[in-house]
């Protein structure tokens, strides 16, 4: 017999989707934005838990890191665990990878600038944040700050990886500082895109300036910068 919940997780994802597309975000296959021939990846420290990128999602990521020369430079807004910043680490080898998040002793109970959802709440209080599996890593650079009042100017990337804060502002503040700055030609992923949260919500109503794709299974959405 047919599962009834898988039917109908079925049809909201596919619901999802014509939503995004009518509303100027088209869904695209891996294998269109990236040339696969000769991509050979080292991973490591698989994401298994919430707060995580994918299996699917980082072997993209790391995929694009791959390649990268050694002008070119990769900037991650949201270390959490360093599982991202470790893979795209290991694929680029002559290239740097600098990773942005704020600093461990933050604490939210201080006044803040504004609201932070419950979902970056538990991700910014989990004691992942505090992983060690990026030292000795020696083309990371961890870096430490609000995304949103960063000096992005003085760091030289081509490939950026935004997964920071979740809520419409942050996202807005992080999308269009990376933009700013980025080297072109360039490339540009945004993480947990849904068509009805706020990282969908702002994507899309930057889609009529921007040619933004969403990667047909994952949560990501990608940008060519040229």
């Amino acid at each position: 017999m047919l599962n009834p919940k898988l039917i109908k997780n079925n049809n909201l994802i596919g619901f999802r989707e014509e939503l995004s597309v009518s509303r100027g975000i088209e869904l695209v296959d891996i294998k269109s934005i990236i040339e696969w021939d000769n991509v050979n990846l080292t991973l490591e420290h698989l994401p298994y838990d919430e707060g995580h990128v994918s299996i699917l999602e980082l072997l993209i990521l790391s995929a694009f890191a791959s390649k990268l020369n050694d002008t070119q430079n990769v900037l991650e807004i949201g270390t959490f665990e360093g599982i991202t910043s470790l893979n795209c680490s290991l694929n680029a080898k002559y290239s740097k990878v600098y990773t942005l998040d704020l600093p461990l002793d933050h604490s939210l109970d201080e006044l803040q600038d504004k609201e932070y959802l419950d979902y970056d709440k538990d991700l910014i209080n989990s004691g992942n944040r505090r992983s060690e599996i990026l030292i000795n890593i020696s083309n990371v650079i961890q870096l430490y700050g609000d995304s949103t009042k960063y000096d992005f100017s003085t760091i030289n990337y081509s490939m950026a990886f935004i997964d920071g804060g979740h809520d419409y502002q942050t996202v807005k503040s992080d999308t269009e500082n990376i933009l700013k700055y980025i080297n072109k030609p360039g490339s540009v992923f945004w993480h947990d895109y849904d068509v009805t949260n706020a990282v969908g919500q702002y994507l899309l109503n930057i889609s009529d300036e921007y040619n933004i794709k969403w990667i047909k299974n994952t949560r990501l959405c990608y940008l060519k910068v040229i």
